[in-house]
């Protein structure tokens, strides 16, 4: 039997969407996030017709770390390829937009997670980058991040022994680390409303099926069989009444 789940997340809607979009600076991974959504929505339909996919195997839209290490580097644009991921990817991304990345798939990971019941949305994020930005830029200018600057400072200082980080510079460089942790709180939330969007969050269909809660329609098959047979026998009864007060009445 399968595992039983809980309400659907419209993976079918959220993947036609995808598909549908335009997606100029991504269209790999697009197609790599409709693909997911598909084999989704296909698993969960196995579910419900009872079906064992255990030995059933789909073809995978493969990432472009995956792609070019299994090509190798046969040639040398690939080769280039494959270090220019490496270094960017690997290395300075993490480096600068880490905490960012962190964040914005953190949070849209949990909302994500009871999709079921609040389905994700971009104004939140948008909302909350926005005050986080003020409250950032304001709190700086009142002097609110000082005690955390002279802190870094002090590590700085000890961690490197005063050689890259004297007491003349530390100061300034740990204003330099602490308005990048800031700006990429900021990134941070604005990339979870990012994923709201790549993830097809925002597709009409899924506004409407989440609104009229249509998602939840199989979540108990059981009961709804029964609702419909107590229905049928109700109007069979209705029309017996009908039939029998019409005898009566010809009588």
């Amino acid at each position: 039997m399968p595992e039983e789940e809980g309400p659907g997340l419209f993976e079918a809607e959220r993947s036609a969407w995808i598909k549908g979009r335009k997606w100029p600076l991504g269209k790999h991974a697009a197609a790599r996030r409709a693909d997911q959504l598909a084999r989704q929505a296909r698993k969960r339909s196995r579910d419900r017709a009872g079906l064992d996919d255990i030995s059933l195997q789909e073809a995978e839209t493969k990432g472009t770390f995956a792609r070019l290490t299994q090509k190798g580097g046969e040639n040398s644009a690939e080769l280039i390829g494959l270090v220019f991921f490496v270094l960017v990817y690997c290395i300075a991304l993490p480096i600068f937009v880490g905490l960012a990345w962190v964040i914005g798939t953190a949070t849209y990971r949990a909302w994500a997670s009871v999709a079921n019941t609040r389905r994700p949305l971009i104004a939140p994020y948008a909302i909350a980058a926005v005050v986080a930005g003020v409250v950032f830029y304001f709190g700086r200018g009142l002097g609110l991040d000082l005690l955390a600057i002279h802190g870094l400072a002090g590590l700085l200082e000890t961690a490197t022994g005063g050689l890259i980080a004297p007491a003349v510079l530390s100061r300034w460089y740990a204003a330099g680390i602490m308005s990048l942790l800031e700006i990429q709180v900021v990134l941070g939330l604005l990339y979870g409303g990012w994923l709201v969007y790549a993830w097809g969050w925002t597709s009409p269909a899924v506004r409407r099926g989440h609104r009229a809660g249509v998602d939840n329609a199989w979540v108990q098959p059981e009961k709804d069989d029964a609702k419909k047979k107590q229905a049928k026998v109700t109007k069979e009864e209705r029309i017996t009444k009908i039939i029998s007060g019409g005898g009566n009445t010809a009588a």
